[in-house]
């Protein structure tokens, strides 16, 4: 049995990995407050407070690489397991037709 050699398919890479990094801007909660907190708000505090533009500035940029590194790790092994599916498909209906 000889080992196959799978090609990176970048676009989907980006995809699953675009999808894992944007999911928790919008559904993490953070804090104990009534009101759902979103990361997303932090964009509007960038704007809307000048005043704590540096803090809020450092923080968007530490969650960023917070769920930005695992987002490509995660998206690298999901899109791993995607081509090895989509070439196993492809090679049976090569050798079916």
């Amino acid at each position: 049995m000889a080992l196959s050699r799978f090609k990176t398919d970048r676009r989907l890479w980006f995809g699953v990995s675009l999808i894992l990094f944007v999911v928790p801007w919008f559904v993490f909660e953070f804090g104990k407050g009534s009101d759902p907190d979103h990361p997303i708000i932090l964009w509007q505090a960038l704007i809307t407070q000048p005043s704590h533009f540096a803090e809020t500035l450092t923080f968007i940029a530490i969650f960023t690489l917070a769920f930005g590194i695992p987002a490509l790790a995660v998206g690298w092994a999901i899109h791993c397991l995607l081509v090895m599916i989509r070439d196993s498909f492809r090679k049976r209906t090569r050798n079916a037709g």
